[in-house]
């Protein structure tokens, strides 16, 4: 028996093992970077949920020229609220009843 060493290559297989190559990188790339900014959220995003739990309106800039405009909402219908209402309402939403 003899092995054939110039064979042909099929394009279409190699075109699909190629694609599916990438895209199988691209879900583990994507995925891991899911799992870290879940569990080890930026500095940034933790002080933009801060202003938004907390009813503050903050303009943030990340450029020379372009930002970001948070503007917080209060649940509570009024905007103003002490810091201990804001620590109970954060207990309640931290036990899974806010």
């Amino acid at each position: 028996m003899t092995k054939r060493t110039n064979s042909e290559e099929n394009w279409v297989i190699f075109f699909f093992v190629s694609t599916l190559v990438m895209y199988v990188i691209a879900g583990v790339q994507y995925g891991g970077r899911y799992l870290i900014k879940k569990w080890f959220p930026l500095k940034n995003e933790e002080f933009t949920d801060l202003c938004s739990i907390s009813n503050i309106s903050v303009l943030l800039f990340d450029d020379s020229l372009g930002g970001y405009y948070i503007h917080g909402r209060s649940p509570y219908g009024y905007t103003e609220i002490s810091s201990e209402q804001l620590r109970r309402s954060l207990e309640q939403e931290a036990a899974g009843k806010g």
